[in-house]
């Protein structure tokens, strides 16, 4: 097995919380309201997760997705607020600290890749991310690294007692 790079344009989207149905009554009878449910911004975004990855699995000529445990290495990169743009100066890019929170876009792109990338996302078993903000002229995107766990555990030093 190889190692899988892939870049996805366009701002990453948090997984959307599950909706229940809302409970009222009804002359004394409980009514159950199903409202029809949104088109959330994430389903356009996990296309496109699912689009680069089979791309790039294609391109390392690898057969489907990886069967052993797999590490996971993602870079969010956020769009620029307007506000913090400057003409003149240097716009560098920063740690993002608002909504969406980071473990919400981990299970967006995990629940993503599973069936194209690996079989289940229970198999990732390390996983390294981060969340910044676009420097000045970046455009917003998430840049994902898989690979077996063994290669990705070769380059850590080793442990000391």
């Amino acid at each position: 097995m190889s190692i899988i790079s892939f870049t996805v344009p366009g701002p990453p989207y948090a997984q959307p919380r599950q909706r229940h149905p809302v409970m009222a009554s009804s002359g004394g009878k409980p009514v159950v309201h199903n409202y029809p449910p949104t088109v959330a911004p994430v389903n356009p975004w996990n296309a496109a997760i699912q689009h680069a990855a089979t791309a790039a699995i294609q391109q390392a000529q690898q057969i489907g997705g990886f069967d052993a445990p797999v590490a996971l290495v993602a870079l969010f990169v956020m769009p620029r607020p307007a506000s913090k743009t400057r003409k003149t100066k240097p716009n560098p890019s920063y740690p993002h600290t608002g909504k969406p929170d980071l473990d919400n876009l981990e299970k967006a792109l995990c629940d993503a890749l599973q069936g194209v990338a690996f079989n289940n996302d229970s198999q990732v078993a390390s996983k390294f991310t981060r969340k910044i903000v676009a420097a000045g002229g970046e455009q917003p995107q998430t840049e994902v690294t898989l690979g077996p766990v063994e290669q990705e555990t070769a380059a850590l030093p080793p442990e000391t007692d």
